[in-house]
């Protein structure tokens, strides 16, 4: 009490390094123990919410929806140890739950539980980079004030916490960047395939296996949508989904193009005919652009690199005769 009294009393207490680092390690506690009590409290309410009730009122207990038939490797037990975790942080409102799904889709990750495997992933790290710190406080003391281990500390628990989405972010911009890469050769190989006899249907999934080498994403992304087809969905909602899982904007106008076509019922070899061209000049303009641009982004390299040479052979000469004018002696 009297320690507490004196902190009120002098509250610059409060600002020393060594509060700094109880502080990080107070609010390290506290994400383990929030991450812990979802566990017995959120996790087992939302089960039973998913699982409709079963198991009570008189009715036979039905089998756990979590037994799965993969093999329980590695990443299994990973996934198994993430999974309450993620549920205690993963968002409950339905718009920012589908977006941070389709994110997660885009990066690549379709599994059904990829938002609470995300989640979990970062309240760990964001526990386990600190708490690894303090493991190593005593080493790490000798070598640093407290005011750099308490930066530390805390940038740590901004990595921990923030490392995943920066690398979903960039997953989904390189799987974009290869979808739009390799969408002209499909959009090829789409038309031969409709122009010999075959339906859009047979040429989304026959494309898909012909690129799957050369192009594994965009092959990804149609054999999804061919696997919905032969689903039974609707032509328009597989259409539409492929052009949301892929976020490029090239997809995007291929699939309103595709759908609109159908509702005039215009021929689809004449549209991807058109939109092939079209495609095809784009991918030139592309080309022309970057290289219109070259000798813009050449300069700064030739001003560093080329002109400090270029300076010297020409002076270099002008620079011994001065010299030589100025001390007669050197021209012995």
């Amino acid at each position: 009490m009297d320690a507490i009294a004196a902190a009120l009393a002098d509250p610059t207490v409060l600002l020393t390094p060594e509060a700094g680092v109880l502080v990080l390690v107070f609010a390290a506690v506290v994400l383990a123990v929030y991450g812990i009590a979802g566990l017995r409290s959120g996790v087992a309410a939302r089960r039973f919410q998913r699982g409709g009730g079963r198991g009570t009122g008189g009715a036979a207990a039905a089998p756990d929806n979590d037994v799965s038939l993969r093999p329980d490797g590695a990443f299994q037990k990973v996934e198994a140890f993430l999974q309450p975790y993620g549920e205690t942080l993963e968002p409950q409102k339905v718009e920012e739950r589908k977006r941070i799904r389709l994110t997660l889709l885009r990066a690549g990750f379709p599994q059904a539980n990829a938002i609470t495997i995300y989640y979990g992933l970062r309240l760990a790290l964001a526990v386990l980079l600190p708490g690894l710190l303090v493991v190593a406080l005593p080493v790490v003391s000798r070598q640093m004030e407290m005011s750099e281990i308490l930066m530390l500390g805390a940038g740590l628990l901004a990595l921990g916490f923030y490392l995943p989405s920066a690398v979903v972010a960039l997953r989904v911009r390189e799987r974009a960047w290869a979808v739009r890469a390799g969408f002209p050769d499909a959009l090829d190989l789409m038309l031969v395939c409709v122009e010999a006899g075959m339906g859009l249907d047979a040429a989304i999934n026959r494309v898909a296996e012909e690129i799957r080498l050369a192009h594994p994403v965009l092959s990804e992304h149609l054999r999804a949508c061919a696997l919905e087809l032969r689903a039974g969905g609707a032509r328009e909602d597989a259409l539409r989904n492929l052009a949301d899982r892929t976020g490029v904007e090239e997809v995007t106008a291929f699939s309103t193009l595709l759908i609109q076509s159908q509702e005039l019922g215009t021929s689809i070899g004449d549209t991807l005919r058109v939109y092939s061209d079209d495609m095809r000049y784009r991918r030139m303009m592309a080309a022309e652009e970057k290289a219109q641009r070259l000798p813009a982004k050449m300069i700064l390299p030739m001003a560093m690199f080329l002109l400090p040479a270029f300076v010297l052979v020409l002076m270099l000469p002008a620079a011994i005769r001065i010299m030589r004018s100025l001390f007669p002696t050197m021209e012995g």
